[in-house]
C-alpha cells in the first residue's frame, strides 16, 4: 500500500466564452441554457489547448490525469469521458488515466464495458475506471426518472464487471438491463492497479456498496474539502467494520482524493479568479 501522496492533473475543460450577462437571460445555466452560444471554431481552439496541458502534465512527471463526464454544462465540454481518455492515452506515455467517472445510469453498460476495455489496451493498463451515478441534470437530460438512478447504476455496474471477468457468451437479465448474448473481451491484468477501482461518491450507501462489491480494487473517496472528507472517513470506517474489513488499513479503503483547484497566489489575481459569484464559475437556476 502506498504511503505517499500522488498528484493527478484535472481540467473541467470549460467553454470560457459564456458571460454572466448570457446566463442572466435564462432561469438555468444548464437545462435552460441554449447551445446557440457554442461556437465549434472556438471550441476547437480550446480543446487543443486543453490537450497540450495533458502533454505538459505527463512531461512534468505527474502521477496521472483525471477526466470526467458532464452534460448540458458550458463549464465542462466533456459529454464523453472515454473519448477524452482516448486522447490522453495517445498524447501521454507515463501518467495513469483516471476516469471519475462514467455516468452508468444514462449509458449502455455493454458498450461501456467494450469502450473501457479498448482504453485499457490503448494505454497498456494505465486506466483507472471510476463509475458514478451522475447528478439530476444528467439523469433528466437523458429522459430518465431520477428515481431509477440507483437501480440503473447497480445493474449496469454488475453487468460491466461480469463482462470483464466472466467468459462468455452469457445471458444477463435484471429489471432495467437485459442482454441475451454477451461475449466481451476479458481484461488483461498486467497493469496491477488497472481498471478495477471504484469511485465512491458522497453518500454512505455508495461507501457500503464499494466495500462489499469491489473486484480486487481500492476504495476511492472523492471530496472537495476537509469537512466532507472527515464525514466520509467516519462512514468508511463504520461500513468497513460492517463488511468485515480492516477499516482504513484495508487496501479497499486506503485511497483518498482531494480536489484542489489551481488558485492565484496574489491578491490582485485572486480578485479576478472565477468564484461562486463570478462569471465562468456558476450555473444558475435548476441543476446548477
Amino acid at each position: 500500500m502506498k504511503d505517499y501522496v500522488e498528484v493527478f492533473f484535472h481540467s473541467q475543460q470549460p467553454y470560457i466564452h459564456v458571460k454572466e450577462e448570457d446566463l442572466e437571460k435564462y432561469d438555468s445555466g444548464r437545462l435552460g441554457f441554449p447551445n446557440t452560444y457554442f461556437d465549434p471554431e472556438k471550441a476547437h481552439v480550446l480543446y487543443n489547448q486543453y490537450h497540450e496541458e495533458y502533454q505538459l502534465a505527463d512531461e512534468a512527471g505527474l502521477d496521472g490525469i483525471m477526466t470526467n463526464e458532464h452534460h448540458a454544462a458550458y463549464w465542462n465540454m466533456k459529454p464523453s469521458a472515454n473519448i477524452d481518455a482516448a486522447v490522453i492515452s495517445r498524447l501521454t506515455k507515463k501518467v495513469r488515466i483516471a476516469i471519475l467517472g462514467n455516468i452508468l445510469p444514462i449509458n449502455d453498460p455493454v458498450r461501456m464495458a467494450e469502450e473501457l476495455a479498448m482504453l485499457d489496451c490503448y494505454s497498456q493498463g494505465r486506466l483507472i475506471s471510476g463509475f458514478v451515478r451522475g447528478g439530476a441534470v444528467e439523469t433528466l437530460q437523458a429522459g430518465i426518472s431520477p428515481t431509477e438512478n440507483r437501480d440503473r447504476f447497480e445493474e449496469a455496474h454488475d453487468l460491466i464487471i461480469k463482462c470483464w471477468t466472466q467468459p462468455g457468451p452469457f445471458r444477463f437479465a435484471l429489471d432495467r438491463v437485459q442482454r441475451e448474448a454477451v461475449d466481451q473481451p476479458l481484461l488483461d491484468d498486467r497493469g496491477g492497479e488497472r481498471i478495477d477501482r471504484f469511485a465512491i461518491l458522497f453518500v454512505e450507501a455508495d461507501v457500503e456498496r464499494g466495500n462489499r462489491q469491489l473486484v480486487d480494487g481500492e476504495g476511492l473517496l472523492f471530496g472537495h474539502d476537509g469537512a466532507f472528507l472527515g464525514w466520509a472517513l467516519r462512514g468508511v470506517r463504520m461500513s468497513s467494520d460492517r463488511c468485515g474489513l480492516k477499516g482504513m488499513g484495508s487496501r479497499r479503503t486506503s485511497s483518498l482524493m482531494f480536489i484542489s483547484p489551481a488558485i492565484p497566489v496574489d491578491a490582485a489575481a485572486a480578485g479576478a479568479a472565477p468564484g461562486p459569484d463570478r462569471p465562468g464559475a456558476r450555473s444558475r437556476g435548476v441543476g446548477r
